[in-house]
């Protein structure tokens, strides 16, 4: 968990382009070693969504969350996500 440690600490610093690649790069590397279904893999794919967000891409938060959710063929779990981050 690492890359997304980092992409957490640059997101929170605003540099959320550079977290984006970071992120990117965990989730590959934690589906390659834990598979999809792991929830490992979710809570990437829940940071993934997170940045779209902040960076104004409803369009692509919207799909990461259905991936995280199980809505796509190549989607994380069998439920929904409820993992938060931070305070609200």
């Amino acid at each position: 968990m690492s890359l997304s440690n980092l992409g957490d600490l640059l997101e929170q610093e605003g540099d959320l382009a550079g977290a984006r690649p970071l992120y990117e790069e965990a989730l590959r590397i934690e589906r390659r070693t834990l598979g999809n279904e792991h929830p490992r893999s979710a809570i990437v794919l829940a940071h993934l969504a997170d940045l779209s967000l902040a960076q104004g891409d409803l369009g692509r938060a919207g799909l990461t969350r259905a991936r995280g959710h199980g809505d796509s063929p190549e989607g994380v779990g069998r439920g929904p996500c409820r993992l938060r981050r931070g305070p609200s």
